[in-house]
């Protein structure tokens, strides 16, 4: 039976590429719990992501790129798993610790590409309704 519910949750893989100290490539994995909005919200969201971009001579008041990533993230990420400072304490979930994790080359991306994936019921999707 398919349940309608207010929210639609889901725990997602997000893996983005990364270096170790050496120089070797490596794929970095997290989780994310999204919420997968409906198709009437969700043209909206893809333009909005699609419009987030560097400014060429940013104002003084201007948020940085990351911030400005962190607040959209937030309408789509309600938690994660994986994610510790460099001395291995969790890291939990808020948009000022989205930014510093979006300050991280990739990842924004990773995201929103696992997040479009999850939306269109993508096989690695695990819904937690």
């Amino acid at each position: 039976m398919f349940k309608l519910v207010e929210e639609r949750r889901t725990w997602q893989k997000v893996t983005f590429p990364g270096l170790t100290e050496e120089g070797e490539r490596i794929d970095n994995q997290i989780e994310m719990q999204f919420v997968l909005l409906g198709s009437d919200a969700l043209v909206t969201l893809m333009e909005e992501a699609g419009a987030i971009t560097v400014k060429a001579e940013p104002e003084k008041d201007d948020k940085t790129l990351s911030a400005t990533m962190a607040e959209f993230g937030v309408k789509i990420i309600r938690d994660w798993k994986g994610v510790a400072e460099a001395n291995e304490d969790p890291i939990k979930f808020s948009e000022e610790s989205l930014a510093r994790f979006f300050n991280v080359p990739g990842t924004f991306e990773a995201t929103l590409s696992t997040y479009r994936d999850a939306v269109r019921g993508g096989k690695d999707a695990r819904a937690g309704n």
